[in-house]
C-alpha cells in the first residue's frame, strides 16, 4: 500500500471515530432507547408536594386538595386520578400523597410510587423501583400565603 492509500485510510478511520463519538454523545443526551421520553420535565418531577411545604395547617391543606381520600392515624392519604390530585400533577408513578400532622402542622410528607422501571441512557443499567412511600424531591421551598 503506497503512502496515498495509507493517508485515504486514515482520513477514513478518523471520520468513521468521530461519527461513531457523535453518535454515542447524541444517544446519551438524547436519551433515545426507543423508549418513552417526556417532552416536559414537569412530566417527570410532578409538583413534589402538591404545592404544600412542611409546617401548613390541615385547613391550608384542606382548602388547596379538598377532602382527603383516606384518614389514619394523624395522617391523611390523597389518591392520584392519573397521577395528579385535584388537577395537580403529582408524578407519572405516584398512585398517593400522604400528610401527616403533629401539633397541628404537617410534619412529614411522603409519595406513594407505583412498581416501575427507570430507563438509563440509551437504554443500559435499567433500575426496577419497587412500590414504596417516598419522600417528595424538594427543588425549592414550598410556600403558602394567607389571604
Amino acid at each position: 500500500m503506497g503512502p496515498r492509500a495509507r493517508r485515504r485510510l486514515a482520513w477514513l478511520v478518523g471520520i468513521g471515530v468521530c461519527v461513531i463519538a457523535v453518535g454515542g454523545v447524541i444517544c446519551h443526551l438524547s436519551d433515545s432507547a426507543g423508549h418513552p421520553h417526556p417532552s416536559n420535565q414537569q412530566e417527570t418531577i410532578g409538583r413534589m408536594n402538591l404545592g404544600i411545604p412542611y409546617g401548613a395547617s390541615p385547613t391550608q391543606v384542606l382548602r388547596r386538595l379538598g377532602e382527603p381520600t383516606k384518614m389514619h392515624a394523624g395522617c391523611w392519604v390523597y389518591g392520584t386520578h392519573a397521577g395528579a390530585v385535584q388537577g395537580i400533577f403529582a408524578g407519572k408513578w405516584i398512585d398517593a400523597v400522604k400528610f401527616c400532622f403533629v401539633e397541628g402542622v404537617a410534619s412529614d410528607i411522603r409519595d406513594h410510587e407505583v412498581p416501575h422501571i427507570v430507563h438509563g441512557p440509551c437504554g443500559c443499567r435499567n433500575i426496577r423501583a419497587p412500590a414504596a412511600w417516598i419522600m417528595p424531591p424538594h427543588l425549592a421551598p414550598g410556600v403558602i400565603r394567607s389571604p
